[in-house]
Order: C-alpha cells, then sequence, then structure tokens
C-alpha cells in the first residue's frame, strides 16, 4: 500500500533538523526509536524519541513521543555540535536503546538507554552507559553507525574515520556490576555439632547473574540473629572470604545443637543474603559402656568466667558450584574488540 498507517513526528521540530534520519523497531512491532540529529533549529545538537503503540496492527499518527532520550553528550557543552541521533538501534525486546553521537569530544561516542520492560519507558531518559574508546580523537565519529545482538548482549558500533582514516568498529560487552550476595551452596539441612559443612555465597549483579569478573569483595558469614541455640558459636577455616570469580567458598562449624539456624552474608555496599533454615544435632559422643555416668562434658565443667574453646580443623571439602547465568542487562558495557 502506498498510504502509511501512521505519520510520526517531533511537534518541537523545525526545518533542517532531519528527524528520521536513523530508525529502529522492536521485534514485537509496538516500540520505535527515532533519531533527529540536527535538533534543534538545523543546530547539530540531536536528540532521539521512543514512540509505542498498543500492539503492531495499532499504530496511530501523532507528535508526542512516548520518551525522549537526553542527550548527555552536550551536558559539558549546550551548545556542541554532536549530532546526537545520527545512528540508532533498539533491542528485540524494545527495553534497551543505542544511540550514536559521532561528533561527540573526543571521537565521538554512542549511548546506552534501558527500560525495565517494553512498557514502562519514563516520559525523558538518561542513559545508562557510554561507549567511547581510549585512543579517540576528533573526526574519529565512532557512534556513525550503530547495532545491538536481539538481546542486547553486543553492542558494534563504528568509528570510519579512526585508524588513520581507515575507519574501525568496535564491539562491546555488558559489564556486570555487583548489586547483592547470594547463597549458592546451602548449608546441609542437618549436620552434627561441631562437623565441618561447605557454604558458597556468590557476588551478583541486579539481575541475578554471578559477577564472575569479581575477585576483591570480601564477604562475612555470621549466624543469623535471634536464630538456632543461644551462644552458639560459628568457626569457619577462614571468615571473612574474598571471593574468587564472584563466588566465597566457606567451610565452617557450629558448636551448639539446635533446629532452625540460619547464616547471613554481608559485604560492604552489596545487599545481604540469608541461607535457607538448617539444624545442628547432637554430636552423638555418648555411646559405649560408661552407662549412666557419661555426664562429663556438663558436670565437671566449673560455672566461672572461663570459656572453653574447641578448634577442630576442617576436613578439605571441594565445592561444585552451580553454572554462571547468561550475561544480565545492562547497566554498563566495556569494550571486548576492534577491527579496523
Amino acid at each position: 500500500t502506498s498510504t502509511p498507517a501512521a505519520v510520526l513526528n517531533n511537534s518541537g521540530d523545525t526545518s533542517n533538523d532531519y528527524f528520521g534520519d536513523a530508525v529502529a523497531l522492536s521485534g514485537d512491532g509496538t516500540t520505535a526509536l527515532i533519531g533527529d540529529y540536527y535538533y534543534p533549529n538545523g543546530s547539530g545538537l540531536g536528540s532521539s524519541y521512543i514512540y509505542q503503540a498498543p500492539s503492531e496492527a495499532h499504530w496511530s499518527s501523532t507528535s508526542t513521543p512516548t520518551t525522549t532520550l537526553t542527550n548527555q553528550a552536550t551536558d559539558s557543552c549546550p551548545t556542541c555540535y554532536v549530532w546526537f541521533g545520527e545512528a540508532v538501534a533498539l533491542s528485540t525486546d524494545g527495553t534497551i536503546a543505542l544511540v550514536g553521537a559521532p561528533y561527540a569530544s573526543p571521537g565521538g561516542a554512542a549511548y546506552i538507554y534501558q527500560a525495565s520492560s517494553e512498557t514502562s519507558w519514563p516520559t525523558a531518559s538518561t542513559p545508562t552507559a557510554t561507549l567511547t574508546y581510549s585512543a579517540g580523537r576528533n573526526g574519529d565519529y565512532l557512534g556513525w553507525a550503530t547495532a545491538l545482538s536481539s538481546g542486547a548482549d553486543m553492542a558494534l558500533v563504528s568509528a570510519y574515520s579512526a585508524n588513520n582514516v581507515d575507519g574501525e568498529a568496535f564491539v562491546y560487552e555488558p559489564k556486570e556490576v555487583a548489586s547483592k550476595l547470594a547463597f549458592t551452596t546451602q548449608p546441609p539441612s542437618s549436620t552434627p555439632a561441631g562437623q565441618s559443612f561447605s557454604v558458597g555465597v556468590s557476588v551478583e549483579d541486579s539481575s541475578g547473574n554471578v559477577v564472575t569478573t569479581d575477585s576483591s569483595t570480601s564477604v562475612n558469614l555470621a549466624i543469623t540473629s535471634g536464630t538456632g541455640a543461644s551462644g552458639a558459636t560459628l568457626s569457619c577455616a577462614q571468615n571473612p572470604v574474598t571471593d574468587t570469580n564472584g563466588v566465597a567458598s566457606f567451610s565452617c562449624s557450629i558448636d551448639k545443637p539446635a533446629s532452625g539456624y540460619t547464616l547471613t552474608a554481608t559485604a560492604s555496599g552489596l545487599s545481604p543474603a540469608t541461607s535457607n533454615s538448617f539444624t545442628i544435632t547432637s554430636s552423638g559422643g555418648g555411646g559405649g559402656g560408661g552407662g549412666g555416668t557419661t555426664t562429663t562434658t556438663t558436670t565437671t565443667v566449673p560455672t566461672s568466667t572461663t570459656t572453653t574453646t574447641t578448634t577442630s580443623t576442617p576436613p578439605t571439602t571441594t565445592t561444585t558450584l552451580p553454572p554462571s547465568q547468561p550475561p544480565p542487562k545492562h547497566v554498563g558495557y566495556r569494550e571486548v574488540a576492534r577491527d579496523g
């Protein structure tokens, strides 16, 4: 047909703003991303917009976008000529937008914007990540063309005049950012008092993916206050433990039998985690021919302030952890490859 189902424009545009120079569409056809790289008034500052329809078959003409993507490239220079919106890309699910600004200083840039769901784009959105490269120079034009993989797990951005005008393209992948702890290996449901057990605590991003690039977080483990036996002691081979590839592994024991224990893992700046409930049973050391006289543990200890500490060397254990989850979406990206 030669008749469009809908016409999208921006009421604030004037001549020479070049609204529509770059466009992208979500996989379900309900979210559109449109670049407006010479906005406003032909200045070359640029802008980009999200438009949405209730369904693929129900687009309506409008001059009011759902969302205006903030042009952060001009924050330090409000009158700079950056061509924000010269290139755009949109994830298949319509939640992640990539916008190029090839005249941003130095060397150009691209910006990632994100919504928690396709239908929850705010009226205005600021970028969650800025894609640049360390060797960027004026005239490289990073952001002249952009692309996203279907799940937005990779971003491809061109700099057509980089590398002595030969041009280069850069691949960026999500950068995991730690935000919380989780128990990847739970305490056994039942363990004798004084016997060692293994616990694994992972450092995760906000989507629940293990941050495998992290090996510097100090994780502390403790009996959750108010659980188990009063005055019980948690003894670990090492506590706190610094994680390795996003996982902190503990070998610990508890000295007093009781049900309803839980453990709490904490780390600076991260949300804590609480384990499943578990039981510490009696160690069962009263068998044999002692008859009814096997009460030496309690009857021979004077009621003084002396504290008796029993230290045992935990056996060597090997903890098999579940595989990491797939990469998150995306509070940041990092450059992983370049071609040029």
